[in-house]
């Protein structure tokens, strides 16, 4: 068993901490060589402060768009319970789980709207169907003078 410098057994917590700094310092070490065998193959001739800093920008553009993605995620789901909401409304029995699922897994907005499109196109033909043709009366040539 690992044991203090006095000679003293470590304690749990202590094995984790060392264990934990071994593991970031070999993950330092890695990133730097990772770092620079781009420099090297891409030819970019930076300085390994340089990479380092970049690396930290990509890190951070990358987070920003994760936080960004997931406040689009939110608006959408709130987009995709309105439209759903309306459409149940106007369409109280029309609206099946097959409808339902579509909109619900929406991705974006174009497949919302055109999920809510083929639904609003295949409605009205039903109705257009079940409405009985009304005959607009024609007026004979004596009446149009």
């Amino acid at each position: 068993m690992p044991s203090n410098d006095d000679g003293t057994p470590m304690s749990l917590k202590q094995l984790i901490t060392e264990f934990n700094t071994r593991l970031q310092n070999e993950l330092k070490e890695k990133e730097q060589t990772l770092l620079q065998q781009i420099n090297d193959s891409l030819q970019l001739g930076l300085k390994t402060e340089e990479l380092t800093r970049l690396a930290q920008e990509v890190t951070d553009l990358k987070a920003a768009l994760n936080e960004k993605d997931k406040a689009f995620k939110r608006d959408l789901i709130a987009f995709i319970k309105m439209e759903l909401g309306g459409l149940e409304t106007l369409f109280p029995n029309s609206v099946d789980s097959h409808i339902r699922q579509k909109i619900l897994k929406a991705a974006d907005y174009q497949q919302l709207f055109t999920v809510k499109q083929e639904f609003l196109a295949n409605s009205l033909k039903q109705l257009t169907a079940q409405t009985p043709a009304t005959s607009s009366p024609r007026l004979s040539s004596t009446e149009k003078n």
